[in-house]
């Protein structure tokens, strides 16, 4: 009787029942709305960027976010209940719209501190465990959600977990990571944004909460109202439009001329030299001549000596089914090193032309690879490596394997005095350790993950990190310690994640569950 009375406790220990998921995510903003006011600080890193988000509170209505990346304020959000205000300190421009209006109260959500991501779909959303975060010092028990979708927009295996305080309701953690869809190769991308303080009820002035726009700010409401409401142009099939000999068959991105002339100098009418970043869209023939270019985005008085340049370039053909075609590219010329003069809506207007012709022209793994080798052919020395990274991932995603290891080796032999001989030293070890993993050799692909963390290093993986794709792959293999020796490896060279913590974070993560 004391066994089968024992064997009952056990089972009903192991059978706890969890709550609702669906019931979580829906108490998470009326959490917060409790309170009289609140303060939440989270650190987050999108993308490998790391950030800090402050957001502010006085309910009903009144809210105030600011992120911060690198120490410096990158954007402003402001609601005093009626309107609310985008300022961009960068570009300083500002945008001003109804507080009601959807897409800027996107950007305010009590919970997911205006990242993308953070409201999973309830459908597919279940609680998977019990589990502690540490918040102003105190251990603070939270249930985790978790919602998993095969495919969202342009992105795969899309993963998303939320901490949900269970005394207060409050959201804690939010976890995103998926595959890039579409333009191969395919990346995994994470985003991690956790509170680690919170404050309630304290007196928050009003004048937070009220904008005014610096000296010299350009309102740009306007112009972000005509982008949104644009209408979409409608997609002519070919039942509608006849195909013309001249019709682009490709858009392959970043294309590297094999002809290229320098624009002429543009001077104000003080004579001083103008300086900017013209980006671009260029149509190519099948001979690799430039025939059309359309500026998407930068100074006026730039914009024509940019593309009278541009449409002198030369470039090798773009190939399909065994033919040269028309295609379009993507270009850039900078004049002098000044600071960028970025316009918003012009940068939205530009990604989203971008994004279009990534849907109208998708490529798969096999064809990036196939595109990237055509331009590569003919490169030597210090432009060969360039393009080595870019052909070892990939001919990794598109599963040709030896490819994989001889891109991956070619890049090892890089000669030290290489400009990027860090990166090529990184990348290298990393391919070659995800070639070894699907091989099933997990041993040599520890090794060839510690031996891409005793990198040199690079000025890009000091400020933005590296590629952890080898990383996670060998973290879902159950190899916390070596990951963990390896992102202290990391310590050495990316100095951004050694300077605001966020590395001892990471290892921290991944010794307790796993994860980071």
């Amino acid at each position: 009787m004391r066994l089968v009375f024992g064997l009952l406790v056990v089972c009903q220990v192991y059978a706890q029942t969890y709550p609702d998921a669906a019931a979580l995510l829906a108490g998470r903003e009326a959490a917060l709305e409790r309170y009289r006011s609140y303060e939440l600080t989270a650190d987050s890193t999108m993308f490998q960027f790391p950030m800090t988000v402050t957001l502010q509170a006085v309910n009903p209505g009144k809210k105030r976010m600011e992120m911060k990346t690198a120490g410096m304020v990158s954007t402003v959000v402001i609601s005093d209940g009626e309107s609310s205000w985008m300022y961009m300190p960068l570009t300083k421009e500002y945008s001003k719209t109804s507080a009601s209006d959807p897409e800027l109260q996107g950007m305010l959500p009590s919970m997911g501190f205006g990242l993308p991501y953070d409201t999973p779909p309830t459908r597919s959303a279940k609680v998977q465990r019990s589990e502690s975060i540490e918040v102003d010092g105190q251990s603070r028990d939270c249930w985790v959600i978790e919602s998993r979708q095969d495919k969202a927009e342009n992105l795969t295996d899309v993963v998303l977990d939320v901490w949900v305080e269970k005394a207060t309701g409050i959201q804690l953690k939010t976890s995103f990571s998926a595959k890039t869809g579409g333009a191969a190769p395919a990346q995994e991308i994470r985003t991690v944004t956790t509170i680690r303080s919170m404050k309630f009820n304290t007196d928050l002035p009003d004048s937070l909460f009220t904008f005014t726009p610096p000296e010299g700010a350009k309102d740009i409401s306007d112009k972000l109202a005509a982008v949104a409401a644009a209408p979409e142009a409608p997609a002519e099939s070919k039942a509608e439009r006849a195909k013309q000999p001249d019709d682009p068959e490709a858009f392959v991105p970043s294309l590297n001329p094999i002809e290229q002339v320098e624009p002429a100098e543009v001077k104000d009418a003080g004579g001083k030299s103008l300086q900017g970043l013209v980006e671009m869209l260029v149509t190519i023939d099948p001979n690799g001549s430039v025939t059309d270019v359309e500026v998407t985005s930068g100074p006026k008085g730039l914009r024509d000596a940019a593309a009278a340049a541009v449409k002198q370039w030369k470039y090798r053909p773009v190939m399909r089914d065994g033919h040269p075609v028309f295609a379009y590219t993507d270009a850039h010329v900078n004049f002098g090193v000044g600071v960028p003069d970025l316009d918003l809506s012009e940068q939205m207007s530009g990604a989203e032309r971008r994004r279009e012709l990534m849907d109208r022209f998708p490529r798969t793994p096999e064809q990036a690879l196939a595109d990237s080798e055509d331009q590569a052919r003919v490169l030597s020395g210090d432009e060969r490596l360039g393009a080595l990274p870019d052909l070892a991932k990939q001919a990794y995603a598109a599963g040709d394997l030896g490819k994989a290891s001889s891109y991956a080796m070619e890049l090892l032999g890089a000669p030290a005095g290489y400009w990027d001989y860090g990166d090529a030293t990184y990348t290298g070890n990393m391919v070659l350790g995800l070639v070894a993993l699907k091989r099933g050799n997990t041993v040599d692909a520890k090794r060839y993950l510690l031996e891409s963390g005793k990198t040199k290093g690079s000025p890009v993986l000091g400020s933005f990190g590296p590629d952890f794709m080898l990383a996670y792959a060998l973290l879902n293999a159950g190899e916390r310690e070596t990951v963990a020796e390896f992102l202290t490896e990391c310590k050495s060279f990316w100095e951004m994640g050694t300077r605001d913590g966020r590395l001892d974070t990471m290892i921290a993560e991944v010794r307790a569950d796993g994860k980071f």
